[in-house]
């Protein structure tokens, strides 16, 4: 990263949100720019400490097997 960014910019290159949603989380107080509650269009310095609340829903993927000859959708009488 070249400093100093934009801190919506930061978070999204931290893999942390979009810029959009980097957006609505400083807007809604969730992001800290060393100890203090961020602005937006508020630039990140090498040497700043950035931190987010915790407010993503930790996502789940399941992958289940269907073995063969398992019909899984509604079959058509033809």
């Amino acid at each position: 990263m070249d400093f100093p960014i934009r801190i919506n910019k930061y978070l999204k290159e931290a893999g942390l949100a979009s810029r959009r949603e980097a957006d609505r989380l400083i807007m809604a107080g969730q992001v800290k720019l060393n100890q203090q509650v961020a602005s937006l269009g508020q630039l990140v310095y090498e040497s700043d400490q950035v931190t987010v609340k915790n407010t993503l829903e930790e996502r789940k993927y399941l992958a289940y097997y269907k073995p063969r000859g398992i019909i899984s959708h509604s079959p058509t009488e033809t």
